[in-house]
């Protein structure tokens, strides 16, 4: 840069002159003057020592003329060259010491620095390599078919490629679409797109008036493109209340010709599920039939192994019931037959109608029959009858209906009532045959006593 200006100087001043270009050594100012008509008129002059400069102009005042200032020797500062006919150093090219140039800046903090717009035409395939060879290095920018097409590619930083073939699908040139990979965050990404970050980072859709209190855009996954409806799954936020907040959605196509899109799943800013239905009343709510396959269990309640009611089956075993864990086992069994197993007591507030009821492993009243059973005498249960107004061993029916009725035992003292009676009966019915024989005897005997008398008459 300084060679160049010390040349086109050295010519100026020669052609002014109409001497030779040569050094030459002046004490003092030393002003060059054309004519009023060549609107080239240039001057050379010093104020000070350390402080020179140089300018060429038709007229100081003209918005044309341009000059070159050099603000400080001493500091080696080639501070302004101006084309825009002012004297303001914030304006034109500067060129410090260190060899930083700013464009519109009076103090360049690299070694270019554009305070504006940069337009670059080379053809349709302008370059901006970062290189001082005239090859490719691991630093550059390459605008393909642009300015007169609508795409660019190939962006290169640190030897990879960072970008290859943008597309601007329309005239308006809004749509952008990308062949390859697209990393956020990364400089190697694994997949078409990823974006890494912190647990901090969000990734954040709203709609274009940055409403927050309304619904926003949904993120759609490509399903198939069946006349202008794009079928597959969408996210949505619907807005259900102030401040932003709403349930996230899930929306499936569905219908003959998949023109309808319906609200499949919904979670609430509480936490509700909704499953068929958008506004769950609690943490699962299902609008229609669960299948729990596999032989896998439905728990809910406590942690795990902590007491959690557990509902367990499969296809050999039934279902099982785990009201405690696995800390009581199963207290209720559904076998595949159909059948139902309790292996605790049962308590039913209400009605129970069944066509059998079978009761197991519980002991009889066999035990009347034994030769050392005391059987009661029937004037002491009369009496006792008398007395308690019910039977003896049986609770009465103002305690049955304070403390209930235990089936089992009730059947067991049922029975030993039965077979005392049986045993009364029995009793009864020797009693019945003996004073049957006697009557018999006694008929025999009136009807020999009336022959006796017949024949003694």
């Amino acid at each position: 840069m300084k060679t160049t200006i010390k040349i086109a100087l050295i010519a100026m001043i020669g052609i002014s002159f109409g001497v030779r270009a040569q050094n030459e050594t002046v004490n003092g100012n030393l002003t060059v003057k054309g004519s009023s008509s060549s609107r080239g008129a240039s001057s050379i002059y010093s104020t000070e020592i350390g402080k020179t400069q140089f300018r060429i102009s038709t007229n100081i005042q003209d918005a044309e003329n341009a000059f070159l200032y050099n603000y400080n020797q001493d500091a080696k500062t080639f501070h302004t060259i101006n084309f825009g006919g002012t004297h303001s150093l914030s304006s034109g090219i500067t060129v410090l010491g260190n060899g930083d140039v700013g464009i519109g800046a009076s103090s360049p903090a690299s070694k270019l620095d554009i305070r504006g717009n940069l337009i670059i035409d080379s053809g349709n395939t302008p370059h901006i390599y970062t290189s001082h060879e005239n090859i490719e290095k691991n630093k550059f920018l390459l605008l393909l078919n642009s300015p007169n097409y609508r795409s660019a590619s190939r962006l290169k930083v640190g030897g990879l490629l960072i970008s290859d073939t943008y597309s601007f699908a329309n005239p308006d040139k809004n749509d952008l679409i990308v062949k390859g990979k697209v990393g956020i965050g990364t400089s190697s990404a694994k997949s078409k797109f990823q974006i890494s970050g912190t647990p901090n980072d969000r990734i954040l859709i709203s709609n274009s008036a940055i409403n927050f209190n309304t619904n926003s855009p949904k993120l759609s996954f490509f399903g198939y493109t069946y006349g202008d409806q794009i079928t597959g799954p969408s996210l949505q936020k619907i807005h259900t209340a102030s401040y932003g907040r709403g349930r996230l959605a899930i929306f499936q196509h569905g219908g003959a010709d998949y023109s309808s899109e319906e609200e499949v799943m919904s979670i609430l800013p509480d936490g509700n599920i909704g499953i068929g239905i958008t506004e769950p009343k609690s943490k699962l709510d299902v609008n229609g039939s669960i299948v729990v396959k596999n032989g896998h269990n439905l728990s809910w309640g406590n942690k795990y192994g902590e007491g959690i009611p557990t509902i367990a089956g499969n296809t050999t075993s039934g279902l099982h019931f785990y009201p405690n864990g696995s800390t009581l086992g199963a207290t209720m069994q559904i076998l595949k037959d159909g059948k139902t197993k309790f292996m605790n007591n049962i308590a039913v507030l209400g009605k129970i109608e069944s066509r059998e009821v079978k009761v197991s492993n519980t002991p009889t009243a066999d035990f009347v029959f034994e030769e050392d059973y005391s059987l009661p005498s029937l004037k002491s249960v009369d009496k006792y009858i008398k007395e308690k107004k019910h039977l003896p061993e049986i609770a009465s029916a103002k305690k049955m209906k304070r403390d209930g009725v235990n089936i089992g035992n009730f059947q067991i003292q049922l029975l030993q009532k039965i077979e005392e009676l049986t045993l009364y009966t029995i009793e009864q019915e020797k009693k019945i045959k003996a004073l049957e024989e006697q009557t018999k005897e006694i008929k025999e005997l009136k009807v020999l006593v009336n022959k006796l008398l017949e024949d003694k008459n």
